[in-house]
């Protein structure tokens, strides 16, 4: 019974003093500004989709959008 106590606690030491994380480390870029704000633009795009736009710079760009004019755009495809 001892031998389990003292494995039990010296698992319980062992798994506080292995910390897998650096607590110094500074985290890589990922992303760029530019991405970043495309992401906000298409959040902000699909939030509550199935309602009429409030933001004014989307609604602008929903009524000037023609796809054939933008037709090059969606030339990459993958099949599977």
């Amino acid at each position: 019974m001892s031998r389990v106590v003292l494995c039990l606690l010296a698992l319980c030491v062992a798994s506080g003093i292995s910390d897998p994380v650096e607590h110094n480390a500074t985290p890589p870029t990922i992303a760029d500004a530019n991405f970043l704000q495309k992401q906000i633009d298409l959040l902000t795009l699909y939030f509550h989709v199935g309602e009429p736009l409030q933001d004014r710079n989307l609604k602008s760009i929903a009524e000037s959008w023609n796809i054939e004019r933008n037709i090059e755009k969606y030339n990459k495809f993958t099949r599977n």
